[in-house]
């Protein structure tokens, strides 16, 4: 059971498992890490073409809406990570398998 050279299948899964557990790391980050919204600046308050009272509109819909933005932005940085790892997985896998397929089938036939 101890893993050898001149065993290559062994080591090649291994050192798959390896791969696929270090690059699930980013996906896994990104479910657990919330993103901060970026500070939006002064732009309601110091604006000359809104009135008073609808500056003060402006700044309480935006803060009703900051935990909307807030979930979508986490949304999108946990399927952005996703998306990543399954391109940096699938698309090299439709390459590999193949070659792989034809030195599993002249090794035992």
């Amino acid at each position: 059971m101890y893993l050898t050279i001149s065993d290559p299948w062994r080591l090649a899964l291994c050192v798959y498992c390896i791969a696929l557990l270090a690059s699930s790391f980013s996906v896994l980050q990104a479910v657990f890490r919330k993103v901060q919204l970026k500070p939006g600046g002064s732009a309601f308050g110091e604006s000359p073409h809104f009135s008073a009272d609808a500056k003060k509109q402006l700044e309480q819909h935006y803060s009703r809406l900051q935990g909307t933005l807030l979930y979508w932005k986490n949304q999108a940085a946990k399927y952005q990570a996703m998306h990543y790892f399954c391109l940096f997985w699938t698309i090299p896998s439709a390459v590999v398998i193949p070659i792989l397929t034809q030195s599993v089938s002249d090794a035992n036939g």
